[in-house]
């Protein structure tokens, strides 16, 4: 019976440490984040994937995070020239993501691909939009 409840301290032990050694996506800055954007940003351009391939999925899920979440978790705590980065980052990967067929998708009459890379660009538009709003006073300068 004790070795049983050795068993049950070092299982809970072991699970509490995993716990604690999970890595949060968004980091513990906005420097993390722009830091970690720029890695998703230089893997998704080592790449050689058709647009439709199911192995962007987990690119697309990185991004999403980064760009759903963390971004409107640190916005308040970034600088202009960090905001700005971050945007540049987010544009290097539509282009690396989408890259020649992005734009065969566009003009290329393909009505299923032009509706979800529109709506796509339409989310991805309104962020920049939102960017610019709320940023106007420098853009003004």
């Amino acid at each position: 019976m004790r070795c049983c409840w050795y068993l049950v301290l070092f299982c809970a032990g072991y699970l509490v440490i995993m716990q604690s050694c999970t890595v949060n996506p968004c980091g513990s800055a906005p420097a993390d984040l722009i830091e970690n954007m720029e890695d998703l940003v230089k893997e998704a351009a080592s790449v050689d994937y058709q647009p439709d391939a199911e192995e962007w999925k987990r690119y697309d899920d990185r991004f999403k995070v980064f760009y759903e979440e963390c971004y409107e978790m640190w916005r308040p705590e970034m600088t202009i020239g960090q905001k700005s980065e971050f945007a540049g980052l987010v544009t290097r990967y539509v282009a690396n993501r989408f890259g020649r067929s992005f734009f065969r998708s566009i003009f290329g009459g393909n009505k299923d691909r032009q509706n979800e890379t529109e709506e796509f660009l339409d989310n991805l538009g309104k962020g920049l939009e939102d960017f610019l709003e709320q940023n106007s006073d420098w853009l003004e300068k």
